[in-house]
């Protein structure tokens, strides 16, 4: 059985990209383009990994998690922030993105395909 990934972003193309890195690996994909798209798919499709961006109209990433956290149905769903907003050193690993207390793990765009499927592995496993 195929691991599913929900992919929230409001830009089409890194939706594109990812979709097909993701397929190419065997992950079914299903994704949204805002934070109240992507609660919905959350809830109805229950994925094993959600994929967010911080940026976005209507309910950002930030919120969107807070919500998706607070929810028992959506809670226990890992998630992996894929964001331009990340600041750091080119090459140096990014201690996450905090919500609340707790640190949720985040890569910058652009983004290494390697380095995603290696946070992916590391965050749902690799069966």
């Amino acid at each position: 059985m195929s691991r599913k990934i929900l992919i929230v972003d409001d830009e089409p193309q890194i939706i594109e990209v990812l979709t097909k890195r993701l397929e190419a690996n065997q992950y079914t994909v299903v994704s949204a383009f805002d934070g109240e798209q992507g609660i919905e798919k959350a809830m109805s499709e229950k994925p094993d990994l959600i994929i967010i961006d911080i940026m976005m109209p209507n309910l950002d990433g930030g919120r969107a998690v807070r919500l998706l956290k607070s929810d028992p149905s959506t809670q226990n769903i890992p998630v992996l922030f894929l964001t331009a907003v990340l600041t750091g050193t080119e090459g140096m690993d990014h201690p996450g993105i905090n919500i609340d207390g707790i640190t949720y793990a985040a890569l910058a765009k652009p983004f290494d395909s390697q380095e995603l499927l290696a946070k992916i592995i590391e965050l749902i496993g690799d069966d």
